[in-house]
């Protein structure tokens, strides 16, 4: 029989079980004069590094996956960062907001690493600011946010592939080129459709 995994705290949430192995211990990286270029570059866009490796042990309940997530020692992250809400929930590295926000950048870097399951990555993300204490009100607007953040930034990136083939399509002179541009079109909708439905 498979051994367990280590964790010290549990989420028994509706749609899945979760399992950590600890609360993340962060660096701050503060930026100073003296830096170079490429790190204080590298300071502004990853304010945070984790101090010790953190495991994240996720079963889904829908089709009884389970995932092993690792946030790796010394390895960057910008805390909680939506512009245009930010102003609603304050700041981006508030200890409350950082243990969701690490496993949630490891899995939008990454989508694979949950099978790209997008409403699973923003309920995480709402459980662990809920173990960490974040108001029930803030931890929902920062969950829905980051949804529909994810589905624009998701959908206008599909959208603008498929344009991009498009237009290569149309311009080569080939006798199936109309076939071609049909099928792309009937691709598009199909994918809109799912979109729509998640």
């Amino acid at each position: 029989m498979a051994k367990e995994p280590k964790a010290k705290y549990f989420i028994n949430a509706p749609g899945f079980v979760l399992g950590i192995s600890d609360i993340p211990d962060v660096k701050i990286r503060i930026p100073i004069k003296f830096d170079s270029p490429e790190v204080l570059k590298d300071k502004k866009q990853f304010p945070i590094k984790l101090a010790d490796r953190v495991n994240y042990y996720l079963r889904d309940r829908k089709d009884g996956k389970f995932y092993k997530i690792t946030a790796y020692k010394n390895e960057g992250f910008d805390g909680a960062t939506i512009k245009f809400y930010s102003w609603l929930i304050g700041y981006p590295l508030q200890p409350e907001f950082l243990t969701g926000a690490i496993l949630h950048d490891k899995v939008c870097r990454d989508h694979s690493l949950i099978d790209n399951k997008r409403r699973l990555s923003s309920e995480l993300l709402y459980e662990l600011m809920l173990l960490t204490c974040t108001p029930k009100t803030k931890a929902l607007i920062i969950r829905e946010a980051v949804d529909i953040w994810q589905r624009l930034v998701y959908f206008w990136d599909f959208v603008m592939r498929s344009v991009t083939l498009l237009a290569l399509l149309t311009q080569r002179n080939t006798g199936n080129t109309g076939l071609r541009t049909k099928n792309l079109i009937q691709k598009i909708k199909r994918r809109i459709k799912t979109w729509m439905q998640k």
